[in-house]
């Protein structure tokens, strides 16, 4: 009986830290499947970003090369008027022939 009483005096203890371990390593479970549900839901927002600044980044783009397309038209226009009237002001048979 003096033996009994001893070892249910030691198994007391270890079934008090046992107790507090679980419940730790449920609390720190649950605090992993947060932080594993935020990381996530920061990926998801992050690639949705990715996502609209490459939207971004094509109209850009695109507004760019139309910006150069218009830009090559208009200076061919203009290299075009400066020829009409370096000719009107020179006078002689290149100003008639620009008329036409």
């Amino acid at each position: 009986a003096n033996e009994l009483s001893k070892a249910q005096a030691q198994v007391f203890p270890l079934r008090k830290e046992n107790t507090r371990l679980l419940r730790e390593n449920n609390q720190l479970h649950m605090e992993l499947i947060k932080a594993e549900d935020n990381i996530g839901k920061n990926q998801q927002a992050h690639d949705m970003e990715v996502i609209r600044l490459q939207g971004s980044i094509n109209e850009a783009e695109f507004l760019g090369k139309q910006k150069d397309s218009s830009l090559t038209k208009v200076r061919g226009e203009n290299d075009h008027l400066k020829l009409q009237l370096k000719a009107l002001l020179g006078g002689g048979a290149g100003a008639t022939a620009l008329k036409t």
